[in-house]
């Protein structure tokens, strides 16, 4: 038998070369063959022989997560490519099937050309996770040699006259296109980026907290389609054959029948049943892939929330690796074990991150046990309770688990607020009892607080009691202590944020005073050591230790230097305060903070208020007041639909237009072409012959051509909402980023995170989805309505008293719709809040033992929620009736219209079934029209309260010296303060007035001062985070007002009152910069006492730090900004108050360090002391000159702090 590559017809011709080589087609063929056997032979090696050694350098890493240029693009035309060549294998087998004889070439090649292409995406894939690009120069070649031979293939085909109304031209011209691309990606990869001749690709590998999650996130996604594969198919492939064939479509069968005529009866049922069965296959896999994915996302989340660790009646037990700072805690608790007496007070003492607020979290059952008891006695669940205290005389008593023990009142260090009024937050679910709640009130001196508010204490807190101080926060929460009727109160530090006249009067009339008249056992965690004479018991603690306990004489006796190393902190004298001349009266510019927030918000709320009273008064006075009213709330807000629009920008507007428009036209044009085409059967059939040729020809293009506008719009309304929220977002942080400290003061902090979480979601997500549905069911009403009215003309009579209709229903559904929206809104933000505060203060709550209480809190917002969604289905359900009932008036007028015409005219019975069938789905389309439009009207408001923030004015950033900053400056930390003058805002009085202070190089400066005196503001003016509206500062002569302020707030560094650590490592939140060396950050952690800290971490600098820093203390995180602040070395260190965690001997810098601080002994070391009173200096000089005044205010201090 002769070569059958090219035919086995002994055809002589098939091998005549005479005319070329490339003139003879099958050689042609056999050329185009060379490529695809070259990549096979070349790469087969590579992969089977290279890949498998272990000490090859390809070996293949499977947690590689970088990919080479063009990766995606690469993809797509290779699986195009397999697409085409699978079409040329089909091609080559049907022209050889028309051939009398077997012609290999004309589909051997193809089928060459497709295990190539395979081979291609494996040899790459292997490449890539390797990453080691040279290898693609196989690639390169194969890509350059099949693209060679497909252009001559192609060329000749042009050569000999084959066009393109022949198919293998044009696969042939698609192959060259796609050759030509690959080519092209290829030799972007390696010439492009330097791989083939020169450079080495850099080996990038996953960050350590990314490589486990890199493998989980890749492998479910890479395998996702093969895992899904078999999931669904048994049920489909059985459902097929379960249900049985209706009688009624086979028919009455006769006697005795032929078993070629049961076949050919049986066949079209079962053919039938077959294409039946094709939809509810796809539509799962269509309907449920998106839903699939986050469903599995969610399970995964719930599963890793419900596997973690619950508190029950016993201690979790954990390994000493998992839990080495616990078990050095309760390791040392157990041999030497810390005691209450029942009615007394113990202080806890110690440095900070000893242990101190653990001790209580363990007692209270928060923390994890690695050894050890907790045991309480019976009498706490009786609340006549006492922690680990020796059995009274008369007998033994029973002790308990601390599960099983009472409620105690716990005041964190951390406060905790609900977002509830002063009231609500003092009694705490508890009885009102004006007496007590009165006597509280005054023994946390909340008094002048309360009334310098609006509301007095029924003033709502906000979140996180975001309108008050840390101190007032602090004194609330001590007070809910206090309050509440248990015998046991634990108080972690809760003299941190206040001065020492708060803190004093606190000591005195709360806990000495009040707490102990009601006999209550108390555990007080504190720093302030000239409290301690007023123990009854005391424990010092160290690196998580019982160092010692006992009465302040017994560690008098057993540790002296202990003992006097606290006689030199304390400083204690007998003598009541200096009250005749520490005592001020209180003033409108104390609680400066507090009242000018809130007066601020009151005063935008009042004028608001006005406003809408007028407007209301007005309406009062008409009789349509019902309908002006109706009238504002049915109004379409089409500035936010303006605003979100011109978002996206003219040209994808323009395009998302043009889109919708034409995809709509082409979907009525391709229904009125079988339209047309039914009709032209019908009558073409009465004349017995007809053609179906043409009307095919057209609507494949117009199905074609509706596929591209399908597409085309889809990805211009996924572009437009992409672009508008972009833009939108960007616009929105870009605000919040330069707007005025005055923005945050007036604003609650839940509203700005609002607008960033929820309205940026529901910009994101739902607005463009919303926004696709509006205008498909607009356009496809519309076209429903002209199709009728063209098909029936005497349907436009109806039309009007329809339209009337269907305007007054939606104007009715939309209001409803809207404010039962708004509602589930409503009511799903207090569920949300609950449920955050719940968490956030667990450890209060389980202690106090309310968790009922809080647990049936949250399933009353839950039914308050569930029922306005309820509604809200209720009324959708009430629309979609009455839209059915227009749906069907539509039906009936579009039939008799047609019935009616018939009559008179000859219609086309292709387009009376087009518009009967248009008629048919008008409710539908009505019904979603309007929905959607409610919805659209909803989430626009997102929009409309994005751009309230928008249009905050903005913070100068630019300065007149922006070229002419020296690069170290400031150098020396000289500064100068001339005649400043500091105002919040334009309509608020100054908070300082004429300020003039000069400091030299090198020097600490102390400022000391009441609540409201402007030592806040002062520290602000160096950053000018406020309006300095008269005098200048000037620093290392320079006037800071001339400087960007970027440029400005760079060089200079603060330490707030509340301590900011971010989530990442130590070392990031040290130098967010990375800028520093690791001998520069252990320097400022051994700066600030950390460095032995964070050496017990595992990682040591490379440590993780939590959400909100809670894996450290209080006074550690204040500590890390300290050592934050170190790293930075500037010349200038501002301190606001910032030092009220930390314990006494932690201060010591070598800066100029201007220091607002409430406790004054702790500035006695200064160079100058600054006493400021009602925004003026008071006095001025060294801690020295000023204590030997005797009619100084300093001095005054420093007697009533000893």
């Amino acid at each position: 038998m002769s070569l059958a590559f090219c035919g086995t017809d002994n055809n002589s011709a098939a091998y005549n070369v005479d005319g070329g080589v490339l003139n003879n087609g099958c050689f042609l063929d056999a050329l185009n063959v060379v490529p695809h056997v070259f990549l096979l032979f070349i790469t087969f090696p590579i992969l089977f022989i290279g890949w498998g050694s272990q000490s090859s350098k390809v070996h293949i890493h499977h947690s590689t997560w970088l990919h080479f240029p063009g990766h995606n693009l690469r993809w797509i035309l290779t699986f195009v490519l397999l697409f085409v060549l699978v079409c040329e294998i089909a091609e080559g087998i049907v022209s050889d099937g028309f051939s009398q004889s077997l012609h290999l070439h004309l589909y051997m090649p193809a089928a060459l050309a497709f295990m190539a292409g395979v081979t291609s995406i494996v040899y790459y894939h292997n490449i890539e996770t390797s990453n080691f690009p040279k290898l693609l120069s196989a690639l390169l070649i194969y890509w350059v040699l099949a693209f060679t031979m497909k252009t001559i293939k192609f060329a000749k085909y042009t050569e000999h006259g084959i066009g393109p109304r022949q198919l293998r031209y044009c696969i042939t011209g698609l192959l060259v296109l796609l050759y030509g691309l690959l080519l092209a990606v290829e030799i972007n990869v390696i010439l492009g980026r330097r791989y083939m001749c020169f450079d080495d690709p850099t080996e990038v590998k996953p960050p350590e907290d990314l490589q486990d999650l890199g493998v989980r996130f890749l492998q479910p996604f890479v395998n996702l389609l093969s895992k899904s594969t078999y999931w669904w198919m048994n049920k489909f492939i059985t459902s097929a054959h379960k249900r049985p064939i209706d009688l009624k479509v086979i028919g009455k069968l006769p006697i005795a029948m032929r078993a070629l005529t049961n076949y050919i009866k049986l066949r079209k049922e079962f053919e039938d049943q077959k294409l039946s069965s094709i939809r509810p296959v796809i539509r799962p896999v269509v309907c449920f892939f998106t839903p699939g994915l986050l469903l599995g996302f969610s399970v995964q989340k719930l599963s890793e929330f419900f596997s973690c660790d619950e508190i029950g009646d016993e201690f979790p037990s954990v390994s000493a690796a998992e839990s080495e700072m616990c078990l050095c805690l309760l390791d040392s608790l157990c041999c030497c074990p810390p005691r209450t007496h029942t009615g007394k007070l113990t202080m806890i003492v110690g440095q900070v991150g000893c242990g101190k607020s653990s001790l209580l979290l363990a007692a209270l059952g928060e923390m994890q046990r690695v050894s050890g008891t907790v045991t309480w006695n019976r009498w706490v669940s009786s609340f006549t309770s006492s922690l680990l205290e020796s059995p009274p005389a008369g007998g033994s008593q029973e002790k308990q688990n601390s599960k099983n023990r009472g409620p105690v009142a716990y005041a964190s260090q951390k406060p905790w607020l609900l977002n509830a009024t002063i009231v609500e937050n003092v009694t705490f679910e508890m009885p009102m009892i004006k007496s007590r709640y009165n006597a509280v009130i005054e023994a946390c001196s909340l008094q002048p607080d309360i009334d310098i508010l609006p509301q007095g204490d029924q003033t709502e807190v906000g979140e996180r009691g975001i309108i008050l101080s840390g101190g007032q926060k602090q004194r609330i929460s001590v007070a809910r202590a206090l309050y509440q009727q248990t015998n046991v109160v634990f108080l972690d530090d809760p003299f941190s944020a206040l001065d020492i006249h708060l803190s004093d009067h606190l000591m005195q009339d709360g806990i000495l005073k009040m707490l102990r008249e009601e006999k209550r056992t108390v555990v007080l965690v504190t720093h302030k050591l000239q409290y301690l004479p007023h123990a009854d018991w005391i424990i010092a603690m160290k690196d998580g230790t019982i160092q010692t306990e006992g009465t302040l004489k017994d560690i008098q006796k057993s540790e002296p230097e202990l003992f006097e190393q606290w006689k030199t902190l304390m400083h204690r004298q007998d003598q009541e305060f200096q009250t005749e001349t520490v005592t001020e009266t209180m003033t409108d510019l104390e609680r400066k903070n507090l009242r000018r927030a809130m007066y601020s918000r009151e005063a935008a709320k009042t004028e608001e208020d006005e406003e809408e009273e007028e407007k209301e008064e007005k309406k009062s006075e008409d009789d349509d007041n019902l309908s002006q009213v109706m009238r504002q709330r049915a109004t379409i807000p089409w500035r936010s639909c303006g605003a979100y629009l011109s978002s996206a920008g003219p040209l994808l507007l323009s395009l998302l237009l043009l889109s919708q428009l034409l995809k709509h036209s082409l979907m009525v044009a391709i229904d009125y072409w079988l339209a047309r085409w039914t009709s032209y059967v019908i009558s073409a059939k009465a004349d017995g012959s007809f053609s179906h040729a043409w009307y095919l020809s057209v609507f494949s293009v117009l199905c074609c051509l509706g596929i591209v506008l399908c597409l085309a719009t889809s990805v211009a309304v996924e572009w437009t909402g992409l672009a508008a929220a972009k833009e939108l977002h960007h616009g929105l942080l870009n605000k919040i980023i330069l707007a005025p400290m005055r923005l945050f003061e007036t604003t609650p902090l839940g509203s700005i995170l609002n607008r960033f979480s929820t309205d940026t979601n529901t910009i994101d997500q739902h607005i463009p989805t919303t926004l696709e549905c509006l205008s498909r069911s607009t356009l496809l009403c519309v076209s429903a309505m002209a199709v009728i009215s063209y098909v029936t003309p005497v349907f436009l009579i109806a039309l009007l008293p329809l339209a009337v209709t269907c305007y007054f229903i939606q104007k009715y559904f939309r209001v409803a719709s809207r404010d039962l929206q708004q509602l589930e809104d409503s009511t799903q933000l207090p569920l949300l809040s609950h449920f955050s505060e719940t968490v956030e203060g667990l450890p209060t709550i389980r202690a106090l033992r309310y968790e009922p209480r809080f647990r049936h809190r949250l399933l009353q917002f839950t039914d308050a929620n569930n029922i306005a969604s309820l509604f809200l289905t209720a009324a959708n359900r009430w629309l979609e009736v009455r839209m059915e009932y227009i749906g069907a008036c539509v039906v009936l007028v579009a039939a008799v219209a047609s019935i009616s015409s018939s009559l008179y005219n000859q219609l086309s019975p292709g387009l009376v079934g087009l518009g009967l069938t248009y008629a048919l789905m008008v409710s539908n389309y009505m019904n979603w029209m309007v929905r959607n439009l409610a919805d659209m009207e909803v989430q626009l408001g997102a929009v409309k309260r994005i751009n309230g923030l928008l249009r905050t004015e903005a913070e100068n950033y630019e300065g007149l010296l922006s070229e002419c900053v020296p690069d170290g400056w400031p150098r020396h930390g000289e500064i100068k303060i001339q005649n400043l003058s500091v105002r919040y805002d334009a309509s608020l009085k100054p908070v300082l007035k004429n300020v003039n202070v000069h400091v030299s190089p090198g020097q600490k400066v102390g400022i000391c001062g009441r609540t409201g005196s402007g030592k806040s503001s002062f520290s602000l003016a160096f950053f000018r985070m406020v309006d300095m509206f008269e005098g200048r500062i000037v620093i290392d002569n320079i006037d800071i007002s001339k400087l960007p302020l970027q440029t400005l707030r760079s060089r200079l560094s603060i330490i707030l009152q509340d301590p900011i650590l971010f989530s990442g490592t130590i070392r990031f939140n040290l130098d967010p910069e990375m800028k520093a060396t690791d001998e520069m950050l252990w320097e400022a952690l051994e700066i600030a006492q950390l460095k032995s800290v964070v050496k017990t971490l595992p990682g040591g600098l490379d440590a993780i730090v939590t959400e909100g820093g809670e894996n450290f203390s209080q006074g550690q995180r204040q500590l890390f900004c300290l050592a934050r602040a170190f790293v930075r070395k500037s010349s200038i260190l501002i301190m606001d108050e910032a030092t009220a965690s930390i314990d006494m001997a932690t201060v010591s810098m070598q800066k100029v360090v201007p220091v607002a601080l409430h406790r004054v002994h702790t500035i006695l070391n200064a160079d100058l002391v600054i006493v400021m009173k009602r925004g003026t200096i008071l006095e001025y000089d060294t801690p020295q000159a000023l204590l030997d005044s005797e009619d100084s205010v300093f001095a005054s201090f420093v007697r009533a702090d000893k």
